[in-house]
Order: structure tokens, then C-alpha cells, then sequence
């Protein structure tokens, strides 16, 4: 899988393109760490505590999320993640 940031290919696994997908198109949601783990993973829960933690690390990384770029990806404490728009996106 691929996902293109500002022209350039970003190569990205599965699991990371699925939560991209989910995170974009939930932009300024509540995302609760059950709902993001059935629908990245397609189960209930994932054995590993910290794996959807290590996910979005490495996707904030890969896709250079951060507000220098326009976007925050936060954890909500208890909750789970939201990712914000702090400029708009433009054409071009």
C-alpha cells in the first residue's frame, strides 16, 4: 500500500494504510482505542497493549503528522486518539 504526502509515495503496511483511511476521514472525532482496534484489526481486542500505541507512532512518523504540517494526532487520556485539522487544506 501507498499513500501520497505532498507528491512523494510513502509506502505503508495494512494496518497503517487502515488507520490512516480511519483517521482522515474522522478528522476533529473521538476515536475510542476499541472502535479504531475492530475496525484496523477486525477483532475486539489485540494481544499486545501497546500495539496500536507503536501503529500510531510510526504512522505520525511516515505521514508526518504534526502541527508544522497542519494536523495533531493526540491521544485522549482513557479515550483513545483524534486527529486534528489546524490549517485547511488546500488544492495544489
Amino acid at each position: 500500500n501507498e499513500i501520497f504526502v505532498d507528491g512523494q509515495s510513502i509506502d505503508v503496511t495494512d494496518k497503517e494504510f487502515r488507520l490512516a483511511y480511519l483517521l482522515f476521514t474522522s478528522i476533529g472525532v473521538p476515536l475510542s482505542r476499541p472502535g479504531i482496534i475492530e475496525k484496523v484489526w477486525g477483532t475486539s481486542t489485540i494481544t499486545e497493549s501497546r500495539t496500536l500505541d507503536t501503529h500510531m507512532y510510526r504512522l505520525r512518523k511516515k505521514l508526518s503528522i504534526t502541527p508544522q504540517n497542519g494536523f495533531r494526532l493526540g491521544s485522549i487520556h482513557s479515550v483513545g486518539y483524534r486527529l486534528e485539522q489546524l490549517t485547511p487544506l488546500t488544492e495544489g
